[in-house]
């Protein structure tokens, strides 16, 4: 691949190449710490009031009867939630319209490495899914930094942002069984929700199911008995599936030409298991996220009982 086919593929790639080499190699002179950069880096952090927008704020199809709710730390937690926020915004703004990013994100005290590692890493695979060192936390950190950097300094826009984005980040801590008879898994989730409008009309919802007790990121396959299959997961969504497609106004007979597949977004809470589908993906013409449940009354020959949510 020759140099000017690389820079069309990848832009943030050459930026981020350019930045490096600039700084190492050519000995320029590094611009001023960004706002941004205080404030990430904790120097300077303001603690804010706002939230993500729950789950519930998305369509939710109704299965046996179960709810969603709103989405709170019910659990008694001794990790301190830190909200903290970020702005950049591109230089004069009063005469031409500006690129603007505002970054929502969490810290702990005490100091949660891994749980601080998984958010930066999920944060930079909204930004730039293509990049391969997202997947390393200081390196996320680092991209994120040089992107907000770039529209605080640059002269133009950055062309791999939106003129506008938001991130926000939360943190959702599961209430824990105190009954000797059950064994229960401290469990969480990471949600980041992703607006490039400034009426949440373009949303992308993020979720990253945790386990707090051997601090480490869940997958589906973690959360099943070893004898259930991802299939007979997917089986139980179907009726939700309909019933959500049925609230949308399709008709009975083509409830099964709609394919469903397990979403890489979901979480379990007190309600039973959620899988998150982004806009457009159940129904092309959706345009919000769908949140389909299954209660844990439909899992107990699928799901480990340790991971069971209970009620406080």
């Amino acid at each position: 691949m020759n140099a000017q086919h690389f820079a069309r593929a990848h832009p943030i790639l050459m930026s981020i190449a350019f930045a490096l080499l600039c700084m190492t190699l050519l000995g320029c002179k590094p611009k001023p710490q960004s706002m941004f950069e205080r404030q990430a880096e904790g120097e300077s952090a303001q603690e804010i009031g706002a939230t993500i927008n729950d789950a519930s704020d998305t369509k939710v199809a109704i299965v046996d009867d179960a709810r969603p709710t709103t989405s709170k730390n019910l659990a008694t937690s001794n990790i301190e939630i830190i909200k903290q926020q970020a702005l950049a915004r591109q230089p004069n703004c009063d005469i031409k319209p500006c690129q603007y990013f505002e970054l929502n994100i969490v810290d702990f005290s005490p100091k949660q490495p891994w749980l601080t590692s998984i958010m930066w890493q999920t944060i930079a695979h909204v930004l730039a899914p293509e990049m391969p060192l997202a997947s390393q936390d200081e390196a996320a950190k680092k991209i994120i930094l040089m992107l907000l950097n770039q529209i605080e300094y640059g002269e133009g826009t950055v062309s791999t942002l939106p003129m506008y984005q938001r991130i926000d980040t939360e943190v959702v801590f599961n209430p824990v069984s105190d009954l000797a008879n059950i064994d229960s898994t401290p469990t969480g989730y990471l949600a980041i929700r992703s607006s490039v409008s400034k009426d949440d009309s373009h949303e992308q919802f993020n979720y990253v199911m945790l386990d707090m007790q051997k601090k480490l990121q869940l997958n589906i396959e973690d959360i099943l008995l070893p004898e259930a299959t991802p299939d007979e997961l997917l089986a139980t969504f179907q009726t939700a599936k309909k019933d959500w497609l049925t609230l949308q106004g399709v008709e009975a007979q083509y409830l099964d030409d709609w394919p469903l597949q397990l979403s890489e977004q979901w979480y379990l809470d007190k309600e039973g298991l959620h899988m998150v589908y982004q806009s457009g993906e159940l129904l092309e013409d959706n345009a919000g996220a769908v949140d389909l449940l299954v209660p844990y009354a439909l899992l107990q020959k699928l799901l480990k009982p340790s991971y069971r949510v209970y009620s406080k």
